[in-house]
């Protein structure tokens, strides 16, 4: 049954954040133990980035890049598009679609941080 709304999307989540000078290798752990593919990157409660599992395999493959001494500031994308509550599930969909990404963060009015939807969620 396809989802009805964002916030059926987002509903019981457990937010995963942490602070951009947090070293990847932490993102990494977090992103295993909690068995997701994106963490948030949060300072004084606000988004500033995102950090996905895409980005991890970029970092690995490039030479210049350790994991255990990065910070998510240095490799994370900055300012992502997020959805809100109002925001209709099929245009969320079209949102990742078009900007090729995988997770889209989930933010009310005043810039809470709601969840985090994933391509998998619609499917």
């Amino acid at each position: 049954m396809a989802p009805k709304s964002i916030l059926e999307l987002v509903a019981g989540q457990t937010v995963v954040a942490l602070p951009p000078e947090a070293i990847v290798w932490e993102a990494a752990n977090s992103m295993k133990a909690h068995d997701i593919g994106a963490v948030l990157v949060v300072e004084d409660k606000q988004l500033v980035g995102i950090f996905t599992e895409r980005d991890m395999v970029r970092l690995m493959v490039d030479a210049d890049f350790d994991l255990a001494t990065a910070t998510l500031d240095q490799v994370m994308t900055p300012d992502p598009d997020f959805a809100s509550p109002e925001t209709s599930v099929s245009d969320a969909l079209w949102s990742m679609d078009r900007g090729g990404y995988r997770h889209l963060p989930v933010l009310d009015g005043d810039g809470t941080i709601l969840g985090v939807i994933s391509r998998r969620d619609f499917f």
